[in-house]
């Protein structure tokens, strides 16, 4: 494994083949946290800012709550800190509560109508499931894998973790030389499904819940199209070198993904399933990696991780709209439904040791017109 993958594979995870172990609950009190303690937000009238702790990865909006959360994995050198999860309000950036997990959460899904929040547990080969409607009460974790006796590692590393709610699934892409995808059930957590023989190191995904169509890109540099009830692969295309994060368009059925390596996004027509074909690369700024659909723009936002910016492109003619430039390394993406608002998570640069010189942030983009 390259240090890129060895990298993008601690950032949201580690999972692998379920083995029917429940962990005992985690201690996840809900603790407020004073306004004090939070620094205030400092904004330039469209771009919001506030700090928040060390550890902070992937964010999820809840329109129903009216609250963002964020998986935060600690201070990864400090073996006292086990992470949380925060809640924080999206008006003001600040904490409203932080629950307290044992384990180190770095992916999230959400399931806003039931309530529900998801993290994959990287360190720990588990995911967990929390119940928002009770103040974030661990319903239940359990781990998918055990160490290997020969060399004491998990054999699987989650890379994204996608809901599909309307039939019940979480799909879970899992980083290996051969890697997996899991299936699970999101009201039990257990494991429906497992498939393989999805190419190296399986990263991004994408679901297309109308026609029953998973999306995955891999270290193969393929997309691959598989069907979302038994696995079977519908079709493929080698896209790039290498394609991190994806982004379904349902209403043109697009593909896109993020070329880290090309500084690219590459724009997929995948209207037939069988014969995928590639449409354009946009050229980004160096380090692209989460996407998500402004559609108040016919756009798409994306963190340009290693440039320090976020940029908006034109969803019909491939053409820069705006760039915010933001610092550090923006790495996640959340957005308020219908409004064009950006949630973005900002991380420091970590040293070799895996350490942070300080904490990361949560920042706001007005990206109206």
């Amino acid at each position: 494994m390259n240090a890129l993958n060895s990298r993008l594979a601690r950032r949201i995870g580690v999972l692998s083949l379920v083995t029917g172990l429940t962990l005992p609950l985690a201690h996840a009190d809900t603790t407020p946290v004073t306004h004090a303690a939070v620094q205030t937000a400092a904004t330039d009238g469209r771009i919001t800012q506030n700090v928040l702790t060390k550890g902070v990865y992937q964010v999820e909006y809840s329109a129903k709550r009216h609250m963002l959360y964020a998986a935060v994995a600690g201070d990864r050198t400090d073996t006292n800190d086990h992470g949380s999860l925060l809640v924080i309000d999206p008006t003001t950036l600040k904490i409203s509560a932080r629950i307290a997990t044992d384990v180190r959460p770095f992916g999230l899904a959400l399931d806003d109508t039931l309530g529900r929040l998801y993290t994959s547990d990287t360190l720990d080969a588990s995911i967990s499931m929390f119940d928002l409607q009770h103040n974030g009460r661990l319903m239940k974790s359990v781990r998918l894998s055990e160490k290997s006796d020969a060399d004491g590692k998990y054999p699987y590393r989650p890379r994204e973790i996608r809901l599909d709610a309307a039939h019940h699934r979480l799909y879970i892409s899992a980083l290996a030389e051969q890697g997996r995808i899991y299936v699970l059930d999101s009201r039990t957590l257990e494991t429906l499904n497992v498939f393989d023989n999805v190419g190296k190191k399986p990263t991004g995904l994408a679901i297309d819940a109308a026609k029953q169509r998973l999306f995955l890109s891999n270290g193969d540099g393929d997309m691959q199209v598989l069907s979302m009830q038994d696995g079977r692969l519908l079709g493929h295309l080698n896209v790039c070198t290498l394609p991190l994060n994806l982004l379904y368009d349902g209403a043109t059925q697009h593909l896109y993904a993020t070329d880290y390596k090309g500084q690219a996004i590459v724009s997929i027509d995948v209207k037939d399933s069988a014969q995928p074909r590639l449409e354009q690369h946009i050229a980004t700024e160096k380090g692209p990696v989460a996407l998500l659909a402004v559609p108040q723009r016919h756009a798409i936002a994306v963190t340009e991780h290693d440039a320090g910016n976020v940029a908006l492109f034109d969803t019909r003619n491939g053409q820069l709209i705006e760039r915010f430039t933001l610092g550090n390394q923006p790495n996640s993406l959340a957005a308020v439904s219908g409004k064009p608002t950006l949630f973005v998570s900002v991380k420091q640069p970590r040293a070799k040791d895996l350490s942070t010189p300080g904490p990361d942030s949560i920042v706001r983009i007005d990206v109206s017109k």
